[in-house]
């Protein structure tokens, strides 16, 4: 759960910075307007891919933590029931 949450936060982090970044560049550029719109479409183009990247990394990370969840469980019962059917099979205790 903690490697999800630092996606999402690591996604919320780089969408705050496009957007302060493209507001800066904005204000502070000495270009035409055309020209600052389109340095900034094409840098917040770039944040989208790298946090669209960063939710498919955390998707992959929830799948294989789903996966690993999974496994332990049908372990833990494994065990589980080989333990009863000892424990059945058991001579009583006097």
């Amino acid at each position: 759960m903690g490697r999800a949450r630092g996606v999402g936060t690591l996604g919320l982090g780089l969408l705050a910075g496009a957007l302060l970044g493209g507001a800066a560049a904005l204000v502070l550029a000495p270009r035409a307007g055309r020209e600052t719109r389109a340095r900034v479409r094409r840098a917040a183009d770039g944040a989208l891919g790298t946090i669209r990247g960063a939710l498919r990394d955390g998707r992959q990370a929830v799948e294989e933590g789903r996966t690993a969840l999974r496994r332990a469980v049908q372990a833990g019962r494994g065990v589980l029931r080989g333990a009863r059917e000892e424990a059945e099979t058991a001579a009583p205790i006097a």
